[in-house]
C-alpha cells in the first residue's frame, strides 16, 4: 500500500533533564538516527518529556523527527508518501537513508527550511547526504516544480537514488549556489511531455531570474555553485543536464533584474562516466563555468539541427565579461544535430578550450565539431 506511517526505529527515551542541558548549552541536537515508519503503520515518537506523541500528517511527523535526530531511514521494501518535501534544517548535517525503499512524491521532496532562504553564501545546509530509493511523483505527469530543491549548502551527496519526479518541463533535481556537491549513481529520468527545453537535472546560481522559486531576499546574492561532481549517472530529459548562467534573456524575474549576475562564474564542475539524454535540446548545456571537465560521457542530443546550437550533444558558452571560462572535454561519445560540440562565447572570449579524442556524430551538414571565440585552444583527435 502506497505510504506507510513510520515506525521509530529507535523508540528513544530521553533523559529529558540532561538533553535540555544540552540544548541549552550547545544551542542544537546530538547526532541520532531513526527508522522512519510507514505511512499506514500508526507513527509516533517519543517527545523529550518521555511521552509518546502521534502524528496523523505524515509530514510533521518528518518535521519532528527531524528536531532531534540527524539521520533518517526510510526502510528497505516499505512504500511512504511525502505530502510536502522534507525540509533541511539551517547548521545541521542531515543523512537520509533510503536504499530499497520508495518514496512517492506530491508536493516536493526535499527543499530548504523556510527559515534558511535568505541566508546567502553557503551557510544555509551544513551538509546533507541522500544515499538510495526511488523517489516518483504520485502524478503520473510529474511535477511542474522542482521536486529536489537544495540551495546555498555544502558538503551535499546524492547517491544512488532513482528518481522520477518532475514532469519533462521541469527539473527533477536543483542545485543552486552549492559547494563540494557529489551526485553519483543515479538515474534521473522525467515523467510526461512537453515541448520545453528545461533539464531534469540543473546546476543553478542564486540570481532573481534563475532561482526566485527557490530562494528569497538576501539568498538571491549571485553565488554560484563550486565543486561538483556528477560521476556515473544516467540523466534524460527534454534537456539532460543544465549548467545555467542569469543572462539578461532569463526568465522567471522582473525585467530590471535579468542579467544582474551575468558575470557570475560557476566553478570547478566535472562530468564523468554518465549517459546523458536530451530528447529536445541538449543532452548537457554548461554556461559561465571555470573549470568545466567533461571526460569518458555518452552525451546524446535528439533534437533537430533546426534548432541550432540546442541541438548541440554538447553545448559550453561563455555569456560573461571576463575571460575566465576553461573547457575540457576529452573522451567522450558525443552526438547531435547542427553539431555533436559547440564550445563558443556570447561574452568575452573563453580562456581556454581543450576538445580531444572524443567520438563525435551530427546530423547535419554543418561541422561536427565547432570551437570558436577562444582566447586559446585545442582541438584533435575528434573523429
Amino acid at each position: 500500500m502506497r505510504g506507510t506511517f513510520a515506525k521509530d526505529g529507535m523508540k528513544l527515551m530521553m533523559a529529558a533533564a540532561a538533553m535540555g542541558f544540552m540544548l541549552f548549552v550547545t544551542g542544537g541536537v546530538s547526532a541520532k538516527a531513526v527508522d522512519v515508519i510507514p505511512n499506514n503503520e500508526k507513527p509516533s515518537r517519543t517527545g523529550a518529556d518521555g511521552k509518546q506523541y502521534e502524528y496523523e500528517n505524515f509530514g510533521n511527523y518528518i518535521a519532528a523527527l527531524l528536531e532531534t535526530n540527524d539521520e533518517l531511514t526510510f526502510q528497505s521494501g516499505k512504500e511512504y508518501t511525502l505530502p510536502y518535501s522534507i525540509k533541511i534544517p539551517k547548521g545541521r548535517n542531515i543523512t537520509i537513508n533510503a536504499e530499497g525503499a520508495t518514496i512517492y512524491i506530491t508536493k516536493g521532496a526535499i527543499s530548504n527550511a523556510d527559515d534558511n532562504k535568505k541566508t546567502g553564501g553557503y551557510g544555509a545546509i551544513a551538509g546533507l547526504t541522500i544515499n538510495g530509493g526511488t523517489w516518483k511523483s504520485v502524478d503520473s505527469k510529474g511535477g511542474i516544480t522542482s521536486a529536489f530543491k537544495i540551495a546555498q549548502g555544502k558538503n551535499i551527496t546524492l547517491k544512488n537514488m532513482t528518481i522520477e519526479c518532475a514532469n519533462a518541463g521541469s527539473h527533477s533535481v536543483e542545485i543552486v549556489a552549492c559547494k563540494d556537491v557529489l551526485i553519483e549513481n543515479c538515474k534521473i529520468t522525467p515523467l510526461g511531455s512537453s515541448n520545453g527545453k528545461e533539464e531534469q537535472l540543473q546546476i543553478d546560481l542564486a540570481s532573481p531570474a534563475t532561482a526566485g522559486d527557490v530562494l528569497e531576499g538576501k539568498g538571491l546574492d549571485g553565488s554560484t555553485c563550486q565543486n561538483v561532481q556528477i560521476i556515473k549517472c544516467e540523466v534524460t530529459g527534454n534537456r539532460g543536464i543544465g549548467i545555467n548562467a542569469d543572462v539578461k534573456n532569463a526568465k522567471g524575474a522582473g525585467k530590471k533584474d535579468r542579467g544582474k549576475y551575468q558575470n557570475k562564474y560557476h566553478k570547478n564542475i566535472t562530468i564523468s562516466d554518465c549517459i546523458i539524454t536530451g530528447n529536445k535540446a541538449e543532452g548537457l548545456m554548461a554556461y559561465n563555468i571555470i573549470g568545466l571537465k567533461v571526460t569518458g560521457n555518452t552525451i546524446i542530443s535528439k533534437a533537430s539541427a533546426k534548432k541550432a546550437n540546442y541541438s548541440s550533444g554538447i553545448h559550453a558558452l561563455n555569456q560573461g565579461s571576463g575571460n575566465k571560462m576553461t573547457v575540457t572535454i576529452q573522451n567522450n561519445t558525443v552526438e547531435g544535430g547542427k553539431q555533436a560540440i559547440f564550445v563558443g562565447s556570447n561574452g568575452a572570449k573563453i580562456k581556454k578550450a581543450t576538445v580531444t579524442n572524443n567520438t563525435v556524430t551530427n546530423h547535419s551538414k554543418n561541422a561536427v565539431v565547432a570551437v570558436v571565440g577562444c582566447k586559446s585552444q585545442k582541438v584533435k583527435g575528434n573523429k
